[in-house]
């Protein structure tokens, strides 16, 4: 089921589909703007953990599915997920959406993942177009300055500089996670 709430979108959990209202009668989150907007209230108050640790189970839930890719990147405010981050087919997108609304104090999950379609292997300019379109949908777009060219048969080296190791890896990481490249010559600098 696709909950659509205001500009959230997202898939819930099976548990979550139908809720019971104050007369019992049972009812879909799309039904009624009021009761939905009542329902989202109750659910941030009876769930309302840290977004910090929501985050922290996002991230592990993605990261141990192995068909979200490793570009996918999550922010929570007020339990409200925000997806960033590439994704290369509509599986991965409600994979990575279905897992983020299954954590627990998760009210909501915003979808702004960009699609990037798997470039041709023997297409350079379009592996080198594609990293560098999947590295400016992630968390280090404005801080870091990287380069990105090929190098041989579905190679691309990384170069430049980042503020921590923890913005390296997640560099080479999205720069692995793009279909066609098998290896990444790594020539980051980490500044701190």
């Amino acid at each position: 089921m696709q909950l659509s709430y205001g500009h959230m979108s997202g898939y819930v959990p099976a548990q979550q589909r139908w809720l019971a209202d104050e007369d019992g009668q049972a009812w879909s989150a799309e039904a009624n703007q009021e009761r939905a907007d009542r329902h989202m209230q109750r659910r941030r108050d009876v769930a309302s953990r840290p977004d910090a640790d929501v985050r922290r189970d996002v991230l592990r839930a993605l990261l141990l599915d192995s068909l979200v890719p490793l570009s996918v990147d999550a922010q929570v405010s007020d339990g409200v997920v925000t997806l960033t981050g590439t994704v290369c087919s509509e599986r991965e997108r409600k994979d990575a959406t279905y897992l983020a609304g299954c954590v627990p104090g998760v009210v909501g999950v915003l979808d702004e993942l960009a699609y990037l379609p798997h470039p041709r292997k023997d297409d350079n300019e379009a592996i080198r177009d594609a990293v560098m379109l999947a590295l400016a949908c992630t968390s280090i777009a404005d801080i870091a300055e990287l380069t990105v060219a090929t190098s041989g048969w579905r190679t691309v080296v990384l170069s430049g500089a980042v503020q921590s190791g923890s913005d390296h890896d997640l560099a080479i990481a999205t720069a692995l996670s793009i279909a066609g490249i098998d290896a990444v010559e790594d020539c980051i600098q980490v500044e701190s």
